[in-house]
């Protein structure tokens, strides 16, 4: 299994959402955001583990169609390819 960061994600996603955004690409075996422990409210950010090296390898190749789907405007933080490794 490989853990990827996803930030910027507008604070209207849910955990079902990127979940079936990243499924697209392979088996997703979690997928956790993260909320501020004060507010309760999102933060923006979160993480999603999927079932392959491979998977990960392809959702990464593809984070330009996920920056596009969730308006994302070009911002390198979307998904750190060092993690994919």
């Amino acid at each position: 299994m490989t853990k990827m960061y996803v930030g910027n994600l507008p604070f209207s996603m849910d955990e079902s959402a990127v979940r079936t955004l990243f499924e697209k690409h392979g088996a997703v075996q979690s997928v956790a955001l993260i909320n501020d422990r004060d507010t309760g409210r999102p933060r923006g950010f979160g993480f999603v583990e999927m079932a392959s090296a491979d998977a990960a390898r392809i959702a990464g190749h593809h984070s330009d169609e996920i920056e596009t789907i969730l308006g994302w405007r070009g911002r390198d933080e979307v998904i750190h390819r060092d993690d994919l490794v």
